[in-house]
């Protein structure tokens, strides 16, 4: 049942959404202008306490790995180095 629906509307909408100019619907101009005004209203929003949050949450994320794989790289150069007679 729910396939035939699908196929009736997709033979109905197809030539439809074919000749769809989405330019048309929502100018290119009008929609930059739009992201630039919500850019600006969210950058103002931000206060260095919630900037200062943000970058924390990223950094420790990412600090975590780094020590992780610090810490495996160093591990496989002190064998490798301990295997060929160094000190």
């Amino acid at each position: 049942v729910v396939m035939a629906f699908v196929k009736g509307a997709a033979s109905d909408l197809g030539p439809m959404l074919a000749t769809l100019d989405p330019a048309a619907i929502l100018p290119v101009d009008r929609l930059r202008a739009e992201i630039e005004k919500l850019m600006t209203t969210k950058l103002q929003e931000l206060t260095p306490e919630r900037v200062r949050a943000l970058l924390e949450e990223v950094i420790r994320v990412h600090l975590g790995w780094l020590v992780v794989w610090g810490n495996v790289f160093g591990a496989l150069i002190g064998l490798v180095s301990t295997a060929l007679g160094y000190p």
